[in-house]
């Protein structure tokens, strides 16, 4: 139903650090299984980390893409991947968004992944993003183009 490229976040991985546990994941690119590997090999380093900063802007980049990750206290990461033309500002004010709605609390009791009213706010947040994106690319068309990938925790 979703056609590749037909949305500017392609990925997104919402995990609880403390438990090990993946919340809950989106997907809009057909090839996403690369994607989801190299997210999940990131989630479980920021699982594994003692230090944990929290609240700072972080990337990490392999190959031709960006990871954007930020941890939110108590345990939370949120992993985003998006199209080229989406600035880094717009993708921490995306995770700014998630976080501050709380969707990663909106879990079914027993299973800890993400109930129907998480999934419906967590698409209602990404489809306004879409749309933001678009408005933006029309005043701005010929910026310079990066891949990115957006990790919350």
């Amino acid at each position: 139903e979703i056609m590749e490229n037909s949305t500017p976040i392609q990925y997104l991985l919402i995990g609880d650090t403390s438990t090990n546990k993946i919340i809950t994941e989106f997907s809009s690119t057909i090839n996403s299984s690369k994607i989801k590997k190299e997210i999940n090999q990131i989630f479980q380093k920021i699982c594994k980390t003692q230090a944990k900063k929290y609240n700072e802007r972080n990337k990490v980049s392999s190959k031709d893409l960006i990871y954007y990750f930020t941890l939110v206290k108590p345990n939370y990461t949120y992993i985003i991947l998006a199209d080229d033309e989406y600035s880094e500002d717009l993708v921490f004010e995306i995770i700014d968004k998630i976080n501050k709605e709380k969707i990663a609390t909106m879990v079914n009791e027993e299973t800890q992944e993400l109930n129907p009213n998480g999934r419906i706010e967590l698409k209602n947040i990404i489809d306004s993003y879409q749309k933001k994106n678009d408005e933006e690319e029309n005043d701005e068309n010929n910026k310079d183009k990066k891949r990115i990938i957006w990790i919350i925790v």
